[in-house]
């Protein structure tokens, strides 16, 4: 019995560009382009038209307003809230409270070394902020951290 040679037929060698043109096209996107005024824009006149009791084009009103389709529509579907930059995972502390603890941690930081009659050295090692951060966490009721360990992890205070 003679074996049949496997020959790829046209149908899969279409298929074998399309995905590999597929992942080409993807590469190097620049993401986040638009600007946050035109968002918040085209969501005010999403909801103007629909208030109005027309029926709102939402590709018209993304086109116009030169934003991406599918964030416009999650923006009027309140998945996200507000018209800002929304991308990555969301911080352990708002911005705020962020600046509070690094208030904090130079106030601790400004006492040591007043204390030490030291102007040099005598600095909070990177564990002892990492349990800082923990802590006023903690009395904060901000639950971003792990239970295990008691302390903020090695990767947030690198802000990755």
């Amino acid at each position: 019995m003679k074996r049949k040679s496997h020959k790829p037929t046209k149908n899969m060698e279409l298929m074998v560009l399309k995905a590999s043109l597929k992942r080409k096209a993807r590469k190097g996107i620049k993401l986040n382009m638009w600007s946050e005024q035109a968002m918040e824009s085209a969501i005010n006149e999403f909801r103007c038209t629909q208030s109005g009791g027309e029926v709102p084009h939402l590709r018209q009103i993304a086109r116009a307003w030169r934003v991406p389709k599918s964030t416009l529509q999650r923006r009027v579907k309140d998945k996200v809230k507000g018209h800002c930059h929304v991308s990555g995972r969301p911080t352990a502390f708002s911005r705020k409270a962020e600046d509070e603890l690094a208030d904090l941690i130079t106030l601790l930081v400004l006492r040591i070394q007043c204390t030490l009659l030291c102007v040099h050295g005598f600095q909070l090692t990177e564990g002892q902020v990492r349990d800082l951060a923990s802590e006023y966490a903690k009395k904060n009721g901000i639950t971003a951290f792990s239970q295990s360990t008691q302390r903020a992890g090695y990767y947030w205070l690198q802000g990755e």
